[in-house]
């Protein structure tokens, strides 16, 4: 591909002419799993497995372009590499609705954020952070370690923690809010994901979970995140 930018075409990453040749290797790797399930800590002991998550993902392309010698964790990308801009590469968390890597770019270029008219509808019907998490608590909770996608969860009208706060963020950005999601990581326990938000310089969070007490937060906050945490 000329230029210095990856490019999507046809679901696959197109490597830009004049990478190096480790950035390639990275892009030709993350197409290999381009069909591969989404496995909750798929690719974490090993670079070949059936499935991937999001740091197996990230570490399967950082192996393959000679920058890791064993997958690693979230928590240790945190202090991987450098913080800023890459020249080349970078790892970001999602941005604008999409994950940004080696520089690839969406081709959206509408403010559908990638769902149907009639998903919108139903995104728009929910009004508020209060509707949305109505929503939520309407759902059957989800015990399987699985990815579904807001629109999944829209469709399978079922969610676990981590989809009700994805599911959340985006309904929340659909409604015109930021799409922010905050996970509280445990120690001997699983985490929790919620979307915050934010709404005339007060905090909330919506989220899903078999708890009522950790559901949400619809009380605004002036306090910071430390208290609907």
């Amino acid at each position: 591909m000329p230029g210095t930018r990856a490019r999507l075409r046809f679901g696959q990453a197109a490597a830009p002419e004049g990478a190096p040749l480790a950035v390639k290797h990275a892009i030709w790797a993350a197409n290999q799993l381009h069909r591969k399930p989404y496995v909750f800590g798929g690719g974490h002991k090993s670079f070949a497995d059936r499935g991937y998550d999001c740091s197996g993902t990230v570490s399967y392309a950082l192996g393959a372009a000679g920058l890791l010698r064993s997958p690693i964790s979230s928590t240790e990308f945190r202090k991987f590499g450098e913080r800023g801009r890459g020249k080349w590469r970078k790892i970001d968390p999602p941005k604008d609705g999409f994950a940004v890597a080696n520089n690839t770019r969406s081709t959206s270029r509408h403010r559908d954020f990638g769902f149907t008219a009639s998903e919108l509808r139903k995104f728009r019907a929910l009004k508020t952070p209060a509707g949305v998490q109505g929503f939520l608590d309407g759902l059957l909770y989800n015990l399987s370690y699985t990815a579904r996608s807001p629109k999944r969860v829209l469709h399978d009208c079922t969610a676990s923690c981590l989809e009700g706060g994805i599911f959340a963020a985006a309904a929340l950005r659909v409604l015109g809010f930021s799409p922010l999601i905050f996970d509280l990581e445990a120690e001997q326990d699983t985490d929790h994901v919620v979307a915050i938000f934010k709404r005339r310089g007060h905090w909330g969070a919506v989220a899903k979970s078999n708890f009522a007490g950790c559901r949400c937060r619809l009380s605004l906050s002036r306090a910071g995140l430390s208290e609907p945490a």
